[in-house]
């Protein structure tokens, strides 16, 4: 889809997670007691990051600025994610 709307994907789609038993559950195809609730269809994300159209790289919680969106903050922390948001130029995206 991102290619016909124009953006070059000759490189991974970089997703940045702060969870590292997520990852470890989306690039490690071993089996895990606890994960045998998860329906096999929603493991799409390793067939993604096998084909090298999806890489996962960890991001530190305290500079998830995603948390803003999911998550009940601190007003310093919700001010803090914000205002890096603003600080964002369009042109590097």
């Amino acid at each position: 889809m991102l290619t016909e709307l124009g953006f070059d994907m000759s490189e991974p789609t970089v997703v940045y997670i702060d969870s590292t038993s997520a990852q470890d559950l989306a690039s490690d195809e071993k089996y895990r007691k606890r994960s045998r609730h998860i329906d096999i269809k929603n493991h799409w994300i390793r067939e993604a990051i096998k084909a090298g159209h999806i890489r996962l790289d960890h991001v530190d919680t305290d500079f998830n600025v995603a948390d803003q969106f999911t998550k009940n903050l601190s007003v310093d922390k919700y001010h803090y994610f914000r205002n890096w948001l603003v600080r964002i130029d369009s042109s590097e995206l």
